[in-house]
């Protein structure tokens, strides 16, 4: 059996798991947000009309118009039968590097910091990571180089909006080279853009998907927008696809969630998603702003981040970051957490080592101050540490 590990998002979550800890570390959505009484409404609609949604049933066709409707809004024009419907993103991740994988081994392209899920979805797989430059750009002729390992690569993971752990954006320009690379290259792409409803600049950067869709495939879900308990996902992918994605969905659990799909259909049908998705964007917005302005106040000359576009995260680089899981430590006995850059890296990528990746997702706007004070306590108590240990090595 392999040596299955928690990753280090499930530990900061276990170890931040208390009230006094004031904690950064995790991208969940706010429940203050979810759309709880419209969908105890959508939900008591549908137990209404019978029982049936408790079977096991094939997927719901409407609830694939209704995403193809969504899909819209991210400039995607799609049929329902181009839909495959996933018990979360996860899953379509797993399902996605099942099918499109020639071996289980096969090696994946990555960005150098990655989602610790996605790790965990395609394991044994090697990760081979490209280059971001800037955090944004992933250069056409990186790619180029790592197409030559032997196996060929199977497909390139990325996210074009709300880059986790980056919290980076791709431009338009960037992402139209990477379309032509991928097209020129027959390189498949697999892109994670569950943040792309969630984005606060004007006008929204689209996904890579409309620049190639025989190339790429799009995730997307519902949990950042009603409710991850959902478990409620999307893969667009060519029709000719979706047999083998089937066949292999079928062995890990039959069928996604009957419940779920009529339940966020119902919503759909009878709530306005666009003021949902205003409200959303409105108030993480607010505590984007408050945690740049925090970092600011805390961190001004001592650490870079970019404010981000899109999604729930700031990559947060600084000297005071090298030893993060030291540093976590220390933030956890000073009842702060955080999530350290190297937890995301990819073949030890060196500059995740001196970065952390804080959300503002979930942060109370009256604690925010306060979290990041702690951080930079226990930055500053780590260098002390530190200082006074090499100077103790000195003297010997």
């Amino acid at each position: 059996m392999r040596n299955l590990q928690p990753s280090a998002l499930q530990q900061a979550l276990e170890r931040a798991n208390h009230p006094d800890v004031l904690s950064l570390a995790l991208g969940m959505p706010d429940p203050e947000l979810f759309p709880g009484e419209e969908l105890a409404a959508a939900a008591q609609m549908v137990l209404k009309k019978g029982s049936q949604a408790l079977q096991y049933s094939s997927p719901r066709l409407r609830l694939k118009e209704q995403i193809a409707e969504l899909m819209l809004r991210r400039d995607i024009v799609c049929s329902p039968e181009e839909i495959f419907l996933t018990t979360g993103a996860q899953q379509a991740l797993t399902l996605l590097g099942m099918l499109l994988r020639p071996q289980p081994d096969t090696p994946i392209l990555v960005d150098e910091a990655v989602y610790p899920g996605f790790r965990q979805a395609t394991d044994p797989a090697v990760l081979l990571p490209v280059v971001r430059e800037g955090l944004c750009r992933i250069d056409p002729d990186a790619l180029d180089d790592a197409m030559r390992a032997d196996p060929r690569p199977a497909f390139l993971f990325t996210m074009s909006a709300g880059h986790n752990p980056f919290g980076t954006t791709m431009s338009e320009g960037s992402r139209r080279e990477l379309a032509v690379a991928a097209s020129r290259l027959d390189l498949p792409i697999v892109e994670d853009d569950v943040y792309g409803l969630l984005q606060y600049g004007d006008p929204a950067s689209e996904p890579l998907y409309p620049l190639d869709p025989e190339h790429v495939f799009y995730v997307g879900s519902f949990s950042k927008i009603l409710g991850p308990a959902l478990r409620t996902a999307w893969i667009i992918a060519p029709k000719r696809y979706h047999t083998a994605l089937s066949v292999l969905k079928e062995g890990c659990d039959i069928n996604t969630t009957t419940t779920s799909q009529a339940i966020i259909s119902e919503y759909l049908e009878l709530c306005q998603l666009d003021v949902h998705l205003a409200r959303l964007r409105d108030r993480y917005r607010e505590r984007r702003d408050l945690m740049d302005r925090t970092l600011t106040r805390h961190f001004a000359g001592a650490a870079t981040w970019q404010v981000p576009l899109a999604g729930f995260f700031f990559w947060v680089s600084s000297d005071l970051f090298t030893q993060g899981s030291d540093l976590l430590a220390e933030a956890i006995a000073k009842r702060m957490a955080f999530v350290p850059g190297s937890a995301f890296a990819v073949a030890g990528a060196p500059h995740c080592h001196r970065a952390v990746r804080l959300s503002f997702s979930c942060c109370r706007r009256d604690s925010m101050d306060e979290a990041i004070r702690r951080l930079s306590q226990a930055a500053e108590s780590r260098l002390c540490q530190h200082s006074f240990q090499g100077d103790t090595h000195g003297q010997h």
